[in-house]
Protein backbone atom coordinates (compact mmCIF):
# COMPACT_ATOMS: atom_id res chain seq x y z
CA UNK A 1 0.00 0.00 0.00
CA UNK A 2 1.58 3.34 -1.28
CA UNK A 3 1.97 6.50 1.80
CA UNK A 4 -0.22 9.58 1.67
CA UNK A 5 2.68 11.08 0.37
CA UNK A 6 3.35 8.88 -2.52
CA UNK A 7 -0.21 9.09 -3.61
CA UNK A 8 -0.35 12.54 -3.47
CA UNK A 9 3.06 13.04 -5.81
CA UNK A 10 1.78 10.69 -7.88
CA UNK A 11 -1.74 12.82 -8.35
CA UNK A 12 0.33 15.93 -8.88
CA UNK A 13 2.58 14.29 -11.47
CA UNK A 14 -0.02 12.53 -13.01
CA UNK A 15 -3.36 15.31 -13.20
CA UNK A 16 -0.75 19.06 -12.88
CA UNK A 17 2.01 17.34 -15.18
CA UNK A 18 4.02 18.47 -12.45
CA UNK A 19 7.72 16.96 -11.57
CA UNK A 20 7.74 16.16 -7.72
CA UNK A 21 10.76 15.20 -6.65
CA UNK A 22 11.64 13.48 -3.75
CA UNK A 23 13.02 16.92 -2.05
CA UNK A 24 8.98 17.95 -2.41
CA UNK A 25 8.21 14.52 -0.77
CA UNK A 26 10.46 15.26 2.03
CA UNK A 27 8.77 19.11 2.13
CA UNK A 28 5.36 17.42 2.08
CA UNK A 29 5.96 15.18 4.97
CA UNK A 30 7.22 17.90 7.31
CA UNK A 31 4.08 19.97 6.55
CA UNK A 32 2.26 17.14 6.99
CA UNK A 33 4.01 16.44 10.28
CA UNK A 34 3.92 19.94 11.61
CA UNK A 35 0.25 20.02 11.06
CA UNK A 36 -0.20 16.63 12.69
CA UNK A 37 1.84 17.95 15.46
CA UNK A 38 0.52 20.94 16.38
CA UNK A 39 -0.92 20.81 19.77
CA UNK A 40 -2.73 24.74 18.31
CA UNK A 41 -4.26 22.65 15.50
CA UNK A 42 -5.03 19.87 17.74
CA UNK A 43 -6.91 21.63 20.26
CA UNK A 44 -9.12 23.68 17.72
CA UNK A 45 -9.80 20.31 16.22
CA UNK A 46 -11.04 18.39 19.23
CA UNK A 47 -12.75 21.75 20.32
CA UNK A 48 -16.59 22.82 19.98
CA UNK A 49 -16.07 24.44 16.36
CA UNK A 50 -18.64 23.59 13.28
CA UNK A 51 -16.75 21.28 10.32
CA UNK A 52 -16.19 24.50 8.39
CA UNK A 53 -14.54 26.45 11.19
CA UNK A 54 -12.26 23.20 12.11
CA UNK A 55 -11.50 23.52 7.74
CA UNK A 56 -11.20 27.35 7.47
CA UNK A 57 -8.69 27.00 10.67
CA UNK A 58 -6.50 24.27 9.21
CA UNK A 59 -6.07 25.89 5.84
CA UNK A 60 -4.74 28.67 7.55
CA UNK A 61 -2.41 26.39 9.10
CA UNK A 62 -1.31 24.59 6.15
CA UNK A 63 -1.23 28.60 4.75
CA UNK A 64 1.14 29.77 7.31
CA UNK A 65 2.96 26.55 7.27
CA UNK A 66 3.48 26.94 3.25
CA UNK A 67 4.70 31.07 3.79
CA UNK A 68 7.94 29.55 6.21
CA UNK A 69 8.92 28.18 2.93
CA UNK A 70 9.66 31.29 1.13
CA UNK A 71 13.05 31.54 2.07
CA UNK A 72 14.26 27.88 3.16
CA UNK A 73 12.51 26.00 0.41
CA UNK A 74 12.05 28.13 -2.39
CA UNK A 75 11.53 25.96 -5.21
CA UNK A 76 8.72 24.37 -3.49
CA UNK A 77 7.27 26.79 -2.02
CA UNK A 78 7.21 28.77 -5.58
CA UNK A 79 5.38 25.30 -7.19
CA UNK A 80 2.59 25.39 -4.70
CA UNK A 81 2.19 29.02 -5.24
CA UNK A 82 2.37 28.62 -9.18
CA UNK A 83 -0.56 25.98 -9.41
CA UNK A 84 -3.61 26.99 -6.46
CA UNK A 85 -5.74 24.07 -7.71
CA UNK A 86 -2.44 21.47 -7.20
CA UNK A 87 -2.17 23.49 -3.61
CA UNK A 88 -5.76 23.11 -3.02
CA UNK A 89 -5.69 19.32 -3.68
CA UNK A 90 -2.34 18.92 -1.55
CA UNK A 91 -4.47 20.75 1.46
CA UNK A 92 -7.72 18.51 0.50
CA UNK A 93 -5.79 15.29 1.10
CA UNK A 94 -3.79 16.72 4.19
CA UNK A 95 -7.20 17.65 5.65
CA UNK A 96 -8.75 14.38 5.18
CA UNK A 97 -6.24 12.33 6.15
CA UNK A 98 -5.91 14.52 9.31
CA UNK A 99 -9.34 14.08 10.29
CA UNK A 100 -9.04 10.16 9.46
CA UNK A 101 -5.77 9.40 12.05
CA UNK A 102 -6.39 12.53 15.00
CA UNK A 103 -10.40 12.12 15.11
CA UNK A 104 -11.13 9.96 17.33
CA UNK A 105 -14.03 7.48 17.07
CA UNK A 106 -17.36 8.32 17.73
CA UNK A 107 -18.90 6.14 20.92
CA UNK A 108 -22.18 4.32 20.29
CA UNK A 109 -24.45 4.16 22.81
CA UNK A 110 -23.34 0.70 23.74
CA UNK A 111 -19.94 1.74 23.89
CA UNK A 112 -21.00 3.66 27.18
Amino acid sequence: EKDLLSIIIDQINSVYGINMTEEDKVNLDRLKSRLADSGEVKKYMEGDNSEENKKNFFQQQFNDAMLDYVNDRFDFYKKMEDNKDMKHMIFQTMYADYLKTNTPPHKSMTDQ
